[in-house]
Protein backbone atom coordinates (compact mmCIF):
# COMPACT_ATOMS: atom_id res chain seq x y z
CA UNK A 1 0.00 0.00 0.00
CA UNK A 2 1.28 3.51 -0.78
CA UNK A 3 0.65 6.89 0.83
CA UNK A 4 -2.58 7.33 -1.19
CA UNK A 5 -4.18 4.26 0.34
CA UNK A 6 -4.20 2.36 -2.96
CA UNK A 7 -2.03 -0.39 -4.27
CA UNK A 8 -1.44 1.29 -7.65
CA UNK A 9 -1.68 4.72 -9.18
CA UNK A 10 -1.96 5.49 -12.91
CA UNK A 11 -1.86 8.72 -14.85
CA UNK A 12 -3.28 9.46 -18.29
CA UNK A 13 -1.42 12.27 -20.04
CA UNK A 14 -2.43 13.56 -23.45
CA UNK A 15 -0.09 15.88 -25.29
CA UNK A 16 -1.53 17.99 -28.08
CA UNK A 17 0.87 19.67 -30.47
CA UNK A 18 -0.60 22.69 -32.18
CA UNK A 19 1.15 23.74 -35.40
CA UNK A 20 2.27 27.32 -35.79
CA UNK A 21 0.28 29.79 -37.82
CA UNK A 22 0.29 29.18 -41.57
CA UNK A 23 2.57 31.61 -43.40
CA UNK A 24 3.54 32.07 -47.04
CA UNK A 25 6.35 33.96 -48.75
CA UNK A 26 7.02 34.36 -52.46
CA UNK A 27 10.21 34.86 -54.44
CA UNK A 28 10.79 35.80 -58.08
CA UNK A 29 14.12 35.26 -59.81
CA UNK A 30 15.26 37.20 -61.68
CA UNK A 31 13.38 40.33 -60.77
CA UNK A 32 13.31 42.57 -62.75
CA UNK A 33 12.91 40.41 -65.86
CA UNK A 34 12.76 41.26 -69.55
CA UNK A 35 9.66 40.53 -71.61
CA UNK A 36 10.17 37.11 -73.21
CA UNK A 37 12.57 35.99 -70.45
CA UNK A 38 11.65 33.17 -68.04
CA UNK A 39 11.15 34.04 -64.36
CA UNK A 40 11.07 31.41 -61.60
CA UNK A 41 8.36 31.91 -58.97
CA UNK A 42 8.53 30.05 -55.66
CA UNK A 43 5.99 30.02 -52.83
CA UNK A 44 7.43 28.89 -49.49
CA UNK A 45 5.12 27.73 -46.72
CA UNK A 46 5.60 27.29 -42.97
CA UNK A 47 3.27 26.26 -40.16
CA UNK A 48 -0.26 25.09 -40.68
CA UNK A 49 -1.21 21.48 -41.29
CA UNK A 50 0.11 19.76 -44.44
CA UNK A 51 -0.63 18.89 -47.14
CA UNK A 52 -0.85 22.29 -48.79
CA UNK A 53 -2.50 23.46 -52.00
CA UNK A 54 -1.42 26.51 -53.97
CA UNK A 55 -3.28 29.06 -56.09
CA UNK A 56 -1.31 31.66 -58.04
CA UNK A 57 -2.40 34.73 -59.95
CA UNK A 58 0.49 35.94 -62.06
CA UNK A 59 -0.56 39.50 -62.88
CA UNK A 60 -1.13 38.93 -66.59
CA UNK A 61 -4.27 36.78 -66.38
CA UNK A 62 -2.34 33.53 -65.95
CA UNK A 63 -2.81 31.18 -62.98
CA UNK A 64 -1.14 28.09 -61.56
CA UNK A 65 -1.57 25.53 -58.77
CA UNK A 66 2.11 24.53 -58.42
CA UNK A 67 4.25 25.40 -55.40
CA UNK A 68 6.93 26.70 -57.75
CA UNK A 69 6.85 27.42 -61.47
CA UNK A 70 8.46 29.23 -64.36
CA UNK A 71 6.60 31.87 -66.35
CA UNK A 72 7.30 34.13 -69.31
CA UNK A 73 5.71 37.58 -69.50
CA UNK A 74 5.17 38.92 -73.00
CA UNK A 75 4.50 42.59 -72.20
CA UNK A 76 6.30 45.08 -69.97
CA UNK A 77 4.80 46.36 -66.74
CA UNK A 78 4.52 45.82 -63.00
CA UNK A 79 2.95 42.39 -62.45
CA UNK A 80 1.29 41.79 -59.06
CA UNK A 81 1.97 38.12 -58.35
CA UNK A 82 -0.04 36.50 -55.53
CA UNK A 83 0.41 33.02 -54.06
CA UNK A 84 -2.40 31.78 -51.80
CA UNK A 85 -1.69 28.65 -49.75
CA UNK A 86 -4.42 26.52 -48.20
CA UNK A 87 -3.57 23.88 -45.60
CA UNK A 88 -5.35 20.63 -44.77
CA UNK A 89 -7.65 22.45 -42.30
CA UNK A 90 -8.68 25.05 -44.94
CA UNK A 91 -6.61 27.81 -43.30
CA UNK A 92 -5.23 30.24 -45.90
CA UNK A 93 -2.22 32.54 -46.13
CA UNK A 94 -1.20 34.76 -49.05
CA UNK A 95 1.99 36.47 -50.18
CA UNK A 96 2.42 39.08 -52.91
CA UNK A 97 5.40 40.27 -54.92
CA UNK A 98 5.66 42.73 -57.80
CA UNK A 99 7.56 41.37 -60.78
CA UNK A 100 8.91 44.21 -62.90
CA UNK A 101 8.87 43.27 -66.58
CA UNK A 102 11.09 45.51 -68.80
Amino acid sequence: MNVFGATSVSFDNTITITPGALTASVNASPNPVSAGQVVTLTCKTAGGTPPYTYAWTLGDGSTSTASSLTHMYSTPGAMAVVCTVTDNLSVQASATITVMVN
